[in-house]
Formats: structure tokens, C-alpha cells, sequence
């Protein structure tokens, strides 16, 4: 049996190798980092050999490359969802536009990467968006910087191989465990910690610059809203809220002051949208969904204030969290199963509970007084990266926006930002 050189994996391979080669090219023509084309090139060329070993074994006929579609809707509606988050964030923060061939570069290794595995395993290769919504969620949580780019591909790798062999039977299917993009970067972030190599990354200045545009509460929540009337996350998030509100406020009432800046951070927000809402590694049953929010925004909090107390980046507490409840399903899926819960099967009411909660708190989450404004006013030391501080011109440049606009700042104010948005960073400093 000899290989056949129009067959669909043929040209799904041919495809792929060929947006390899023409990022490399783009690297090569736009002057990137030369760790960054140097990463491409090493991983495209691991990849290459590998295609080159499946077609050597296909051409002698011990194994068959057969592609068959798998088009889901979850996968595609969150990638197009998570795209929109990119987009918006964009306007305000132009890395984001000259990141986007770093992120085409990590879909197409993630999609080798699938294609690979799926048919060295004997198994067809199920052809569908699965690796957009994985590394959307990587890339809107860290970035390695340029001279690092290697170990974001292996952040890549890290995620399609616990997906492919960390694995349970759930309910009689096998199933992955953890959250992919989740897990990847747990894993990350624990060996950072551990050595102390946060600077490898954007990060702080990565995280600030959610707070730049002026409505990103309201778009995310709105976009989730989309994400929670097709997939039925609600309980989730609202567990996660209500969660992360009782432990703000009643800070508040009993001490009278909050035990934290804020109810949650932007980007935990995010999070409790787009990170842990995978219906393959959440609760089924309508009760255990809740536990299982309700369970996550207690351990955010737990681990801000755990990594604060260390006088550790705390950011990276809604993704150390996400594995440790993903390995409490099974116990939230036999708890869920034995309790009802009123409204059971009318996701609807816990949809408007949800809008309800989350219009009661907007105006505190957009009080100015944030994290960054502490640190805008020395109320907090600023870290020892320096270099990460980027985002602080953009934040003063919103803060200048807002001054002039402020309608365009308050809870809602989408419709005056956009009328108002060409003035963004066009001010004149004070």
C-alpha cells in the first residue's frame, strides 16, 4: 500500500507546514526576535520529522491516516467569542496586534500537535476547531516575552499531551480531566513561582491591560451571557460570584472595610467565563455546577491572599485553582445527582439571577479604586519588573479619558465610548 499524496491528511499536513513556513518567513521578514524564528523553526522541524516517520509507516502500510470531521459547536462559538475579548482588548492595547502571528503559529502546533498523536496512537484524526479555544484561553492569561518564545510552544505541547493521556472514565466515557489550557498553565505558573521567573513573561503588564478599556466588565459579561444561553454555565460563574461578593462584602459589614481592593480583578472575571466552563471537565448535574463555582471563587480568594502573603504574583490565582477543582467533579457530580435544586431544567431564571447579581455590583466593580491605582499612588510598592509596567501609560491615558468622558466610564457607559473613542490616548499629557 503506498501513501496517497491527495488524500485529505496529505493536504491537511501540506496546510499546516505551510502556515509554518510562511510565520517563519514573517519572522524572518519583519525582524522578530531571533529566539522567536529560532523556536518556530526548532518545533516545525520536530513536527516535520514526525509527519515524515507516520508517512514512512502509512507508505509500508502499517497504519492508516484517516481524517474524519468533528465540527462542535462549543469549539467554534468560544473561539468566536474569545476572539471578540481580542478584539476589544486590541483597541486600547496594541501588542495585541503584533502578537496575533505568535498565536496563528501555537493553533497550528496545537492542530499538528492533535493530528499527530490522534494517528501514532491508531486512532483518525477528528478534524474540527478543538485547539482554537485551548490556546485562546493560553494566550489571554500569559504571554512568555519574545526571547522566551520556546517555552510558549511547550506550553502548547504541555496542554495537547495531558488532554491526550491524563485521562478518567467519567460516566462510562473516557474523558480528559483537566481543562487544557487550564492545566498548561497551573503548571506554568508553578514552576515560575518556583524559581522566581515571572519576568519570563508580560506579566503584570499583561494583566493591567484589562483594565484599560473602559467597559470590558460589561463585554465580557455580555459575551458570557452568549456562552451561558448555548452551553449552560450559568451556575458556574454565579456560584464563583456569589462566592467571591459574600467574602468582599461581608469583609465589608463585619470589619468595616473589605478585605481585598475589590470584589474580583478583571482578568479573574475572564476566568470565571471562559476558564473553568468546560463542559468536558465541569459538573453535570445543575447543583454540582454550583458547588463546583461556588467551590472555585472561594479558592481564588484563598489563593490571592495565600501568594499575597508570600509577597508572590497573585495573579496567577484563578489558574492555579482551575486543576484543583477540575479533581473535585466526580465528588460534585454525586453530590449534584442527589440534590434538586428549585428551577432545575429553566436555566433562564438562574440567567436573570445572574444579570440581576451581577448589575447590583458592576458599580463597585468599576470604582476607581483598583489595584493599579494603589500602586498609581504608592500605596502599594511596585514590583521589582519594572519593565512590565508598560500598561501604566495606557492606564493614565484611560484615567485622562475618563476625566473628559466620564459617562463613557460609568456602569453601561458602551454606547459613549464608542462615540467618544477616537479621543483615547489622543490627549496631550497633564
Amino acid at each position: 500500500m503506498t501513501l496517497n499524496l491527495s488524500s485529505p491528511s496529505v493536504r491537511w499536513l501540506l496546510i499546516f507546514d505551510g502556515f509554518y513556513a510562511a510565520v517563519i518567513a514573517f519572522c524572518y521578514v519583519t525582524g522578530r526576535s531571533a529566539t522567536t524564528t529560532l523556536s518556530i523553526v526548532a518545533a516545525g522541524a520536530c513536527l516535520l520529522i514526525w509527519q515524515l516517520a507516520l508517512a514512512w509507516r502509512a507508505h509500508r502500510g502499517t497504519m492508516v491516516l484517516q481524517v474524519i470531521p468533528n465540527i462542535r459547536m462549543p469549539h467554534y462559538f468560544q473561539a468566536a467569542v474569545q476572539g471578540c475579548h481580542y478584539i476589544y482588548l486590541g483597541l486600547y492595547y496594541e501588542h495585541i496586534v503584533d502578537y496575533v502571528p505568535m498565536i496563528v503559529v501555537q493553533i497550528v502546533t496545537a492542530y499538528l500537535l492533535e493530528m499527530l498523536l490522534s494517528w501514532s496512537r491508531g486512532r483518525a484524526w477528528q478534524a474540527g476547531f478543538g485547539p482554537f479555544p485551548v490556546i485562546g484561553s493560553i494566550n489571554l492569561f500569559l504571554w512568555f516575552k519574545p526571547e522566551y518564545f520556546y517555552c510558549q510552544l511547550l506550553l502548547v505541547a504541555f496542554a495537547a499531551l495531558t488532554k491526550e493521556f491524563v485521562r478518567w472514565d467519567r460516566d462510562g466515557r473516557s474523558s480528559h480531566i483537566f481543562n487544557p489550557s487550564a492545566i498548561a498553565l497551573a503548571a506554568t505558573a508553578v514552576i515560575l513561582l518556583a524559581a522566581d521567573a515571572t519576568t519570563m513573561t508580560t506579566g503584570v503588564n499583561h494583566i493591567l491591560a484589562y483594565e484599560v478599556p473602559p467597559n470590558f466588565f460589561e463585554v465580557m459579561f455580555l459575551f458570557g451571557l452568549l456562552l451561558q444561553v448555548f452551553f449552560s454555565t450559568t451556575l458556574i460563574t454565579l456560584g464563583a460570584v456569589i462566592a467571591l461578593s459574600i467574602i468582599f462584602y461581608g469583609g465589608l459589614f463585619t470589619l468595616g472595610e473589605p478585605l481585598l481592593f475589590f470584589i474580583f480583578h478583571i482578568n479573574v472575571f475572564l476566568g470565571l467565563n471562559l476558564l473553568a466552563t468546560d463542559p468536558a471537565t465541569s459538573p453535570r448535574p445543575q447543583f454540582g455546577k454550583f458547588l463546583f463555582g461556588l467551590t472555585w471563587g472561594t479558592a481564588i480568594w484563598c489563593c490571592y491572599v495565600f501568594l499575597s502573603w508570600l509577597e508572590l504574583p497573585s495573579y496567577y490565582d484563578k489558574i492555579l485553582t482551575v486543576p484543583i477543582v477540575n479533581l473535585m467533579v466526580p465528588l460534585f457530580d454525586r453530590i449534584g445527582r442527589r440534590v434538586r435544586i428549585p428551577f432545575q431544567d429553566r436555566r433562564f431564571v438562574y440567567i436573570a439571577l445572574y444579570i440581576g447579581l451581577f448589575t447590583l455590583i458592576l458599580p463597585r466593580l468599576k470604582t476607581p479604586d483598583d489595584e493599579s491605582d494603589y500602586y498609581l499612588k504608592g500605596k502599594l510598592p511596585r514590583p521589582a519588573a519594572y519593565e512590565s509596567w508598560k500598561s501604566l501609560r495606557l492606564h493614565r491615558e484611560r484615567d485622562r479619558f475618563c476625566t473628559s468622558f466620564p459617562r463613557a466610564c460609568e456602569p453601561w457607559g458602551l454606547l459613549e465610548e464608542i462615540r467618544h473613542y477616537r479621543e483615547f490616548g489622543n490627549r496631550s499629557p497633564d
